[in-house]
């Protein structure tokens, strides 16, 4: 059985005071996903369970909505998110490279993250940037024409 977990305090507030903005409960659920993501770094069963009580929902349907987008993390995860497209375009032009890559220099496989807590690797379907192929994606910084050393490269600029 799962238990609510007290949302914090904050969290509730923004969620509240946002009521009045949005048409109702419900299309608040990827607001305060996103919001509760920046609280807990991920969004465990327990927030979920939390949220849909405070949106007036089932914890079904926002387990629903928090499991479709990638953005939303299900696991704990590392400081900073190392996303890599693995879809046609960027497949095609060598992002099977830069992940093997990734995976040797971090020491990780996709969905892992470091031992210290530094990165976490994941690939996603698409980053809307195919005419730029491969590409990859670190916390909001996105690297366009990716290769493996690139992908080394853009690592350093993050503690």
């Amino acid at each position: 059985m799962r238990v609510r977990v007290e949302l914090h305090p904050a969290l509730k507030q923004w969620i509240e005071e946002r009521f009045a903005r949005y048409p109702s409960e419900r299309s608040l659920v990827v607001p305060a996903l996103l919001e509760a993501q920046k609280y807990y770094s991920y969004v465990s069963p327990e927030v979920e369970i939390g949220l849909a009580e405070l949106l007036g929902m089932p914890p079904q349907e926002v387990h629903s909505v928090a499991s479709f987008y990638s953005m939303l993390h299900q696991h704990p995860v590392g400081r900073h998110i190392i996303q890599v497209c693995h879809n046609v375009s960027c497949y095609l032009r060598g992002a099977e490279d830069v992940i093997a890559h990734l995976e040797e220099v971090l020491g990780i496989k996709v969905g892992e993250t470091t031992e210290d807590g530094r990165f976490t690797l994941v690939t996603v379907e698409c980053l809307a940037a195919c005419g730029q192929a491969p590409v990859m994606m670190v916390d909001e910084k996105l690297v366009e024409q990716v290769t493996p050393e690139r992908a080394e490269a853009a690592l350093a600029e993050f503690d």
